[in-house]
């Protein structure tokens, strides 16, 4: 069980990574704050990514749910299995984005804190782990 569950995991990890590139809106806050954009453009802009971000996941939950119903009906013996491997890589799911969240405040804190501005780097890391 333990490569579907890997590969089910792969599949989310990157979903997740896309996702959250697609629902970025720091460029959008910074162009309102200098002026690049109206206001309204700039609400609009947001608003609609976040439009499409939860159109999007609405689907991939709508298909997710009738490869759920499908499988389980045409495999009966099969449907705890799938109910663990489910319930295991969301857990892992989660699990990974806390350990990631600790991760990336630890650096952040660790680069904030120094008296040299040598840190930048850690900053700059952890920014980039934002994106994970």
């Amino acid at each position: 069980m333990l490569k579907p569950m890997a590969f089910t995991f792969a599949i989310c990890f990157v979903i997740n990574i896309l996702l959250k590139a697609l629902i970025k809106s720091n460029n959008n806050v910074i162009d309102i704050k200098y002026e690049n954009k109206t206001l309204k453009e700039g609400l609009n802009a947001i608003r609609f990514k976040y439009i499409f971000y939860f159109i999007i996941g609405f689907l991939i939950m709508i298909f997710g749910w009738i490869l759920i119903c499908c499988f389980s009906a045409i495999f009966i013996n099969s449907k705890i299995k799938l109910l663990q491997c489910a319930g295991y890589t969301l857990a892992a799911n989660f699990i990974l984005q806390i350990i990631f969240c600790f991760i990336i405040s630890s650096f952040r804190k660790c680069s904030l804190k120094s008296e040299k501005k040598q840190k930048k780097c850690l900053y700059n890391f952890s920014i980039g782990l934002t994106y994970l």
